[in-house]
């Protein structure tokens, strides 16, 4: 089992794990900003803080600048595969284009004197209609994690993890006879260690919330609905928490498989 340190170190500096915390920070941050008491009480400058979370969304941004290609990758090898899911096709486009418009304005939205590329004004209309594309996304992202859960429960699809789908293809391949031959110690393995599939099936239970409560954040941009901001850097800061520890396992298991 590795230990805090070590488990640490490797959040750290894994790029997704490293985003996420800034998230944490951001979301706590932008609660503090909304509760009328705390700012004041702590004796800090909302003014100071509003910047300082201007400073950590754009640090969020440029470490996502190149992120979109691997969703276009993602949605291009769901197309391919005859066993893919649409929504999951759906979700990875979507996902792609919001994040080429974040990369797009990226350098407007820094506001670097004599520096632009689009200008702050269409930059800041191209940033504002991306909310739709990520609505879009977290929608479909949803809707397709609720059908493999379904799948999961009724036993028909294991949760449509990449994991399960291997598992899956390489049963087809065996033979009736080995199976039989195989079934008593598959059946002792499983007594002997938890499943695989049941983290994963946890693990896909999170991502669902996470991404359900970060819903509440481009509905509230695009007026939508209508939300007290503190409610809305709560329900990002749950999804940010939720979405951490499914890194966290990550790195947690990766280190086990390289001890």
């Amino acid at each position: 089992m590795p230990d805090t340190l070590e488990l640490v170190g490797a959040f750290g500096t894994d790029i997704y794990g490293l985003e996420r915390a800034l998230r944490l920070v951001q979301s706590l941050i932008l609660f503090l900003v909304c509760s009328p008491i705390v700012p004041s009480a702590l004796g800090l400058p909302t003014s100071g803080l509003l910047q300082l979370l201007s400073h950590l969304n754009l640090t969020r941004r440029t470490m996502r600048l190149f992120w979109f290609l691997g969703s276009f990758q993602d949605s291009y090898r769901v197309y391919t595969n005859k066993d893919g899911v649409w929504l999951d096709a759906l979700a990875s486009s979507t996902f792609g284009l919001f994040g080429a418009l974040e990369s797009l304005t990226l350098l407007d939205l820094a506001e670097v004197p004599g520096v632009h590329l689009l200008g702050l004004s269409l930059a800041e209309r191209l940033d504002a209609e991306a909310q739709v594309l990520w609505l879009v996304a977290l929608c479909a992202s949803v809707g397709g994690n609720v059908s493999r859960m379904g799948a999961w429960r009724t036993g028909r699809g294991a949760a449509g993890t990449k994991e399960a789908e291997a598992e899956d293809e390489g049963a087809d391949k065996e033979s009736r006879a080995e199976h039989e031959a195989q079934s008593v110690a598959d059946t002792e393995q499983r007594v002997a260690r938890p499943q695989p599939r049941a983290d994963g099936y946890r693990q896909l239970v999170v991502k669902t919330l996470a991404d359900a409560l970060d819903l509440v954040i481009p509905l509230t941009t695009l007026g939508w609905i209508q939300m007290h901001t503190s409610l809305v850097a709560l329900a990002m800061l749950c999804s940010t928490v939720l979405s951490v520890t499914v890194i966290w396992n990550r790195c947690r298991q990766q280190l086990q498989a390289m001890s």
